[in-house]
Formats: structure tokens, sequence, C-alpha cells
């Protein structure tokens, strides 16, 4: 094998799933170390969105409760709603 097809071997394919690094963890690095990712031809992206647990029965997440209007609230808790943090 030739130089030149070792060369061709290792060209770049934009179907292949690119390298990356979340926000957090870029934010945390230094100058240096940034710059290194970005020549290496990382991508930035967002933080995975924490996911809450699925609730059982009549349960309610504080979160959604405090976006309840109070004729919501009275319904939740006329029907025996619980609240959970």
């Amino acid at each position: 094998m030739s130089r030149q097809q070792g060369i061709e071997e290792m060209t770049y394919d934009p179907l292949a799933p690119a390298p990356f690094v979340t926000r957090s963890t870029f934010d945390g690095l230094d100058q240096r170390q940034r710059a290194t990712l970005i020549k290496s031809g990382y991508r930035i992206v967002p933080d995975p969105k924490k996911v809450r647990p699925a609730l059982s029965g009549n349960q309610i997440y504080r979160a959604d409760w405090d976006k309840l209007d109070p004729m919501g609230r009275a319904e939740k808790i006329r029907d025996g709603w619980k609240l959970v943090d």
C-alpha cells in the first residue's frame, strides 16, 4: 500500500458522527483546552435535560402545581392529588 492510498482511506466522512462535548463540560475547561477541542472538530451540544421520574396515581410535581390557577389547584385538592417535590 502506498502512502497516497493511506491518506485516501482517512478522508473526512460527513455522515460519520462527530465527536461532541456538553456545554457544562466545555465551560469548565481553560482557554487552551477549548481551542484544542474546537480545532479537533468537536461540537458543543446543550446539556441533556433532567428527566423527572414518572409519577404514579394522583401525584403532581410542585413545578407543575405552581403553574396552575387557583381553580385548577382547588380541583386537584378536591380529587385528592398529592404534591411531589
